[in-house]
């Protein structure tokens, strides 16, 4: 016998199971994704914008930082100021970061931070 809790359960799916048998138009193919869903249309405009937010990722007009520094009897090595970009320049920053670390001679080392930079460097 049905109990109320499953009764409800199939109805929650009512809706979904309304929406896939739809006879939805078809698609411009220009808007399809690779695995064939459709894009929707987005309506952008300047007075849609709720809110901008500014200074999330560290910026330097000189670009990035991959270098060494000498403290006391610690090396640091800085690997920063991508910019937003670090998920383009992880590998490459961080190439650099450990030839420097190389030249150290240490055999311990800790990476600070946890930005793609500091988990390719890490890895």
């Amino acid at each position: 016998m049905p109990t109320r809790r499953n009764l409800l359960q199939g109805l929650s799916l009512l809706p979904l199971m309304a929406a896939c048998s739809a006879n939805l138009p078809v698609a411009d193919p220009r808007y399809l994704t690779p695995s064939g869903s459709s894009l929707h249309r987005v309506n952008v405009s300047r007075d849609r914008i709720i809110r901008t937010v500014v200074g999330h990722r560290p910026f330097r007009r000189q670009g990035f930082n991959v270098s060494a520094e000498r403290q006391g009897n610690k090396t640091l090595i800085h690997n920063y100021g991508h910019g937003g970009g670090g998920i383009t320049l992880c590998w490459g920053t961080s190439h650099l970061a450990m030839e420097l670390a190389i030249q150290t001679n240490e055999k311990r080392c800790a990476v600070l931070g946890s930005g793609t930079a500091g988990l390719t460097s890490a890895g």
